[in-house]
C-alpha cells in the first residue's frame, strides 16, 4: 500500500457529496479495494461493485449495470468519474456520462469531460 498514491483531492471530494448519492465500482477484490480506500483516506462506501460481485469485469459494462440496479436509478441519473480507459468504456456502454480522471483518462472519445485531479471540483446539489 506504501507504493500507492492516492489522486490528489479524491478524499476531500469523494467526502464532499452525499453518503446516499456515492458508490464505488472496482475491478478488484472487495478487500483488496476497501485496504486501498483505506489506505488513501476515503472511508468505506455504502456501495461498492467489486469483482465478485460480477461475471465480468470492466471494460465489460456488467459493474455498472449492477450498479444501477442496485441503486434503482436510470443510467442518465449517474455520473462516473473513471481514471482508465476500461472503466470509461464500461459506464459509458452502460449509458452513464463519465469524467476522465488523470493521464490515463485524457482523450477519451467517450468521456464528457477530463480533469487532471479532485483539486477543484465540487458539486452543488
Amino acid at each position: 500500500m506504501d507504493l500507492l498514491r492516492p489522486i490528489v483531492g479524491a478524499a476531500e471530494f469523494y467526502s464532499s457529496l452525499t453518503a446516499g448519492r456515492r458508490s464505488v465500482v472496482t475491478s478488484s477484490s472487495r478487500v483488496s479495494a476497501l485496504a486501498r480506500l483505506k489506505a488513501a483516506g476515503i472511508s468505506c462506501p455504502r456501495i461498492m461493485i467489486a469483482a465478485e460481485d460480477v461475471r465480468q469485469g470492466k471494460p465489460n459494462p456488467e459493474p455498472y449495470q449492477v450498479l444501477l440496479r442496485t441503486l434503482q436509478i436510470a443510467p442518465e441519473r449517474c455520473l462516473v468519474f473513471e481514471d482508465s480507459r476500461a472503466g470509461i468504456e464500461a459506464a459509458t456502454t452502460a449509458g452513464c456520462d463519465c469524467v476522465g480522471v488523470g493521464p490515463n483518462a485524457s482523450g477519451h472519445p467517450d468521456i464528457r469531460g477530463w480533469i487532471e485531479d479532485f483539486r477543484e471540483m465540487t458539486f452543488l446539489i
